[in-house]
């Protein structure tokens, strides 16, 4: 990827061919030539916002960087997370969800299920 942003041509592996995208991103893909047909396209596919990081989590993130914590997480997520997150629903919702029952993940494919209430946004092909 480094090379690729630096103007380096990269050549992959022909069985590269054989590899299907991953469904969200070829969504992007034909959404993004849609609009450059000039179509007017709102984005919901990758949960991408269109503004940029604010400056309060910009620096957190600088922050957590220089404190060191650049290593992986524990798998089920950080158990302080967890926990405030149980408590989010005691105090949102009236229920009581047990930390350990929480798993918090970036999940690249299938579904991420919580116990709480929730939207569904149905992509549709266009």
């Amino acid at each position: 990827m480094q090379a690729a942003a630096q103007g380096i041509a990269v050549k992959l592996s022909s069985r590269m061919d054989g590899v299907a995208p991953f469904q969200v991103m070829a969504i992007l893909e034909r959404a993004r030539a849609l609009q450059a047909e000039g179509r007017d396209v709102i984005h919901l596919e990758v949960g991408e916002p269109d503004f940029a990081t604010p400056h309060a989590i910009v620096e957190a993130g600088r922050q957590a960087l220089a404190d060191g914590h650049t290593f992986y997480t524990a798998a089920q997520g950080l158990p302080q997370l967890r926990e405030a997150i149980a408590g989010f629903y005691q105090q949102r919702y009236g229920v009581t969800v047990d930390a350990r029952r929480i798993i918090v993940t970036r999940v690249r494919r299938g579904p991420c299920r919580l116990p709480c209430p929730c939207w569904s946004i149905r992509m549709i092909r266009c």
